[in-house]
Parts: structure tokens; sequence; C-alpha cells
């Protein structure tokens, strides 16, 4: 017959039978059976067992601490297998929980298109979770593309002559197809295949279910018409999240529509050929790499999300190049970017806060970023109406960052209750509890103090093990002299260490002031997040704002160093280059060797020149 702690896992295993199970049993995640044999394969972790009862032998088992969880489920996720972690949701009876058994739940499933740290997470890319199927008529295409670290969704519907650079562009983590449908033969999927019942994609359920996760009454109004197919692919990425990692659906930000009408759809081939993300020749001879000169992660994405997409309509382009015309100017560009410099990823900790998994130095960064808004909206305001218009949404959270600084203290644990996370002065019961356990290490001292006079053995001292509890300790030569209340509790080659019932109940006291000091302070967290995640839309806008301004800079900055000028967009159908410069190229060779060029193409020139000539000529 099974205990309760394993029926409680078999019970959470078999809702989970293609996923490995994380156990957190107390300071390990623990997998045990196939999981364990897994684990311990894929991880390099030490595989043991325990019995399992009687007649019924031994069960494998592998643990990893359960601070460690990030870096050990990058491993598992990049060898391609789904992770279920389930977590202590209600307090064990030695931190003041109700007897008995310590309830457990699975909170989120971790797959390439759900990871929200450690390696495989880019700091400066997306991460999209992609969802395809095929759209009424003939070679068109659904897909949706959700980042939920970001909250970012967008929908399209695609030509199938189009999906390959669309696939290019996204470079999908993970993609959900319905079952049993057919995918495109050219398209090269290169992500995680996870198949969905087709109902998951019916636009009915969908329309609920973006309704639901985005709190409105109806998608009218986010220019969804004629997408409806695209709006069933994204109801399929929200029931996904729902069932492997709730919490993310607060993240979710309203869905963008892409039409081709908008922005220009560059095929698979001329992004391989324009060398746009990636080349074969090394680092530093993409496009990206020669023009990115963001400081910020948010900046970062959302240049790369730019240059990926590029606009189709003049006014709009237009309006972008105003954007890096307004820090074309020295001192209110410098400004902006010292403002920037360093500034943690908002966006992305704001959708750490919103899912649940934001600890106390999240909000801590949350707030360094905060306080750099101020410097950059002065910066941005200095510059002109364009740079105004970006910064109008970096005020407005002041008063959350004014919170956390009050109640945080600077450098806080990972984990509550390893040490001080709550200011001093901040709550009165956090500070009545702390004073407690300041008063208990006292009165440690004092006993220790009080035992080497009564034994006269000076090097007595009080320890503490996490199995044992607190001890007196003293050289093994001299444990003939430990009075009669002295019990040996553990004999070590060196030392002898005893049971002492003052020390004990001393302890009793200690620890219960521990675990309500942890709690409080828990306590005093969990408010502040509620704070931060109200908050939610001003630090969203903030991010946003942060971003284009980045962007707008950084390219400012190209331009400036490069000497790059402003093009003139005119409607003749001609290009006219004049000392025209390859950025990469030039980049790649030594100052001043580039030979800048002129091209004149359109009338009344010719609309195509095939330059040939053999390699190192010149070409570029």
């Amino acid at each position: 017959m099974a205990t309760p702690a394993r029926q409680q896992w078999l019970d959470l295993k078999a809702q989970h039978p293609d996923a490995v199970l994380f156990f957190r049993m107390g300071d390990f995640y623990e997998t045990f059976e196939d999981d364990a044999e897994t684990a311990a394969r894929i991880l390099g972790i030490a595989l043991t067992s325990r019995p399992m009862g009687k007649d019924e032998g031994r069960m494998p088992l592998a643990g990893i601490p359960y601070h460690q969880l990030d870096r050990y489920l990058d491993t598992l996720v990049a060898a391609g297998y789904r992770v279920a972690i389930a977590d202590q949701v209600s307090l064990p009876p030695s931190k003041g929980g109700a007897p008995g058994l310590v309830e457990r739940r699975v909170t989120r499933v971790v797959t390439p298109g759900t990871v929200d740290a450690g390696e495989l997470l880019s700091e400066r890319g997306h991460n999209w979770l992609v969802a395809l199927a095929p759209a009424p008529g003939e070679g068109r295409w659904a897909l949706a593309a959700c980042d939920a670290t970001t909250g970012e969704l967008e929908v399209q519907v695609v030509a199938a002559d189009a999906l390959a650079g669309e696939w290019a562009r996204l470079a999908p983590r993970e993609v959900l197809v319905p079952e049993p449908g057919e995918l495109p033969q050219s398209l090269a999927i290169g992500a995680r295949l996870t198949r969905r019942s087709s109902r998951q994609f019916g636009i009915d359920r969908a329309r609920e279910r973006l309704c639901a996760a985005l709190h409105v009454g109806s998608l009218d109004g986010f220019g969804l018409e004629g997408l409806e197919a695209a709006v069933g692919a994204a109801g399929a990425l929200v029931g996904y999240l729902d069932e492997s990692w709730p919490q993310a659906l607060a993240n979710l930000r309203p869905p963008r529509a892409v039409r081709g009408t908008d922005v220009v759809t560059l095929d698979a081939q001329t992004r391989r050929n324009l060398e746009l993300f990636a080349t074969s020749r090394g680092e530093g001879a993409s496009l990206v790499e020669a023009l990115d000169r963001t400081l910020t992660s948010m900046g970062a994405r959302l240049f790369r999300l730019r240059l990926g997409r590029p606009l189709r309509r003049v006014a709009e382009v237009e309006a972008r190049l105003d954007e890096v015309e307004a820090f074309v100017p020295m001192l209110p560009r410098e400004a902006l970017r010292r403002s920037l410099r360093g500034m943690p990823d908002l966006e992305r900790l704001l959708g750490r806060v919103r899912a649940g998994t934001a600890h106390a130095k999240h909000l801590v960064q949350v707030r360094q970023a905060l306080e750099r808004l101020p410097a950059a909206r002065a910066a941005a305001l200095s510059a002109g109406a364009p740079a105004e218009a970006m910064a109008s949404g970096l005020s407005g959270a002041e008063e959350v960052a004014a919170v956390i600084a009050a109640a945080l203290d600077d450098d806080p644990p990972a984990e509550v209750g390893d040490a001080s996370t709550v200011r001093a002065g901040f709550d009165a019961e956090v500070d009545r509890l702390r004073g407690l356990t300041t008063d208990a290490r006292s009165a440690l001292a004092a006993l220790e103090s009080q035992e080497r006079a009564r034994t006269g053995i000076a090097s007595l001292k009080v320890g503490y093990h996490r199995v044992f509890g607190y001890y007196l300790e003293c050289p093994r030569g001299q444990a003939d002299r430990a009075p009669a209340d002295y019990e040996p509790r553990q004999a070590l080659s060196n030392a002898q260490r005893f049971f002492f019932a003052p020390l004990a109940a001393l302890e009793s006291e200690i620890l219960g002031a521990k675990d309500a000091l942890a709690a409080a302070e828990r306590g005093v967290l969990e408010r502040v997040l509620a704070q931060v995640a109200a908050a939610g839309p001003a630090l969203e806008r903030a991010a946003d704002s942060v971003a284009r301004l980045d962007v707008a800079s950084a390219l400012a900055a190209l331009a400036a160093d490069a000497g790059y000028v402003r093009p003139v967009l005119a409607d003749s159908g001609a290009i006219e280059i004049e000392g025209g410069r390859h950025p990469v190229v030039e980049r790649r060779l030594p100052a001043g060797a580039f030979v800048p060029n002129d091209a004149h193409l359109g009338s009344p020139h010719a609309d195509l020149v095939l330059l040939t000539g053999p390699n190192m000529a010149g070409k570029s």
C-alpha cells in the first residue's frame, strides 16, 4: 500500500504522464521511478533508491537542490523533455502549517515555448510559442505567436509561399498544430512540435478564451477583421498556456494583427541572403550585429522585431526617422543613453510579477529600473516633439518605486527567511520578531559562556545542525568532563556533541521566532508584489517607452558614429545612393579601408543591374 506522499506523487504523475515530474520535498525537488533514471542520465546527478514497502522492492530516486531548479530545467528542456513542477502550496507542520501531509500541486509545465529563466531564454530576443493551422482558402495558413515572458501576441493569415519567411523571422521554440492535420511539406519546423486536438483551434472557443484572458467583453476594436482563423490559433495558444502555465495569462497583451499591406514580407531565402540575424561567417557578420547599439533588453527585442519586419507605408517610415533624428544632437542622446545603460529588463520582470514567479530580488530590480525613468524622461523631453511622444509612458510609476524602496532591503535573499528581506522600520510586526531572533542569539551566547564556566571546558561551543538542531560540542579529549545532564548525541572523529535540555528549550523559542519572522516577511513581500502587479499597465507603458527610446537613440548613435544620413523617400520609383557604404563589410575591414560606392536604379536608369566579377573583387 502506497504511503500518503507516494500516493500524492502517483496522482500528480497520472495528470502529467508525458512530463518529468519534479516533486518538491523540503529543500529538494525529487524525481522517482523512470523520471529519476531520466534525470540522473540527462543531468548527471546521483541515482539512488529507497524501499517501497514490504515485498515491493526499491524505488529509484534522484534529486536537485530547489535553488538550482533553473539550471537543471535548462538541461532537461534542451534535451527535449517537458518538465512538470510540483510545488508545496501549504506550510509543513514544522513551519506552522496544519498537521498531516503537505499539499502539493503542479504549478507549471515547462517546455521550450514556456521557459522564463535560464540560458534557454535569450535576453535580447523573443521566445516565440507558435500555433499553426490551415486557414480557409487554398494555400493559406493561420499563424499566432506568443512570447509568454513579455505577453506579446501577434496573429496573421499567411500565404503558403510566404510561410517559410515568417517562420525564419519568428524562429519559434515550440509549435502547436492540430491533429491529425498535415504541415506544409516545404516548411522546416526546427522546433518542438506539440500536437493538440483540432477543437483547441475552434474560433468560438478562441474568442471566449481571449476575452477571458484579456478581461474584455469583445475582441472588436483590436483590428482582427478577416483573421478569424488566426484568432482560432491564438485561442489554441491561450488554452495551452492555461494548462501548462496559467499564471502567465495574467501577462497577456491584446493581439497585434500582422498584415502584408503594412509590412514588407521577406521570404526565407531573402532573409538568408541578407544575413539579417545569422551568417555562416562567424560573429559580427550579420546585419543586426553591425547595427544594434541598443542598451536595454527591451530595446534589443524591439530592434530585432523591426529589422525582421520592415514597414511598407511611407508615413510610418518617416515617423520612425523623425524619432531617430530627434536624438542626432549629442546632448539629449547621451543624457538618455546614460539613463538607459544597465537598466534591468522591466518588461520581463513585470511578466514574472504577474505570473507569480518573482521574488524579492526581482522587485529590487523593478525599483532600480523605475528609478531611472525620471532621468530618461527629462532627456527625452529635451529632444523635441517626437521624443516627447515616445516618453509619454515614463511617468506614473513613481509610487511603485517608492513602495519597493521603503519595504525591501537593497540586497534581499532569493528565499525569504535566509536573511533580512523587509527593511527595518517598514513593518512593526517584522521589527518585533526580528528583535526576538536577535535576543535569541544573545541568549545562545550567554548559555555558551555559562556552560564553559560550569564545566571548565574553555573550547565548549554551541552549534546547529539541520537534522539534530542545536547542540553543545567539545573536543573528544575533554568529553569525560561533561556533566551528567549532557546527553551524548553525535560522535565525530575529533569532537563530541551533546543534547542539553535548557538548550533544547531555547531552540524551541528561537525556531518559533524564526518561522514567525519568515511568515511575516513573506506577508509583506506578497503585499508589495500585489501592489506592483496592480500597477502593471503603467509599468507596461514604461517598458514600451524605454524600448522605443532605446531603439531611436541607438540608431542615432550609430548614425553619429558612422556618418550616416537620413534618406529622402520619394515616390519616383528611382533609387539614388551617393557614397553608399555596406555596414557589415565596412565593419569587418580596417578603418578607412572601405571604398564608398554609388548606385542609380530606376528611371531614367536601368531597373536592375547584374554585377559580376571574381571573388574579392569588390562587388559588395
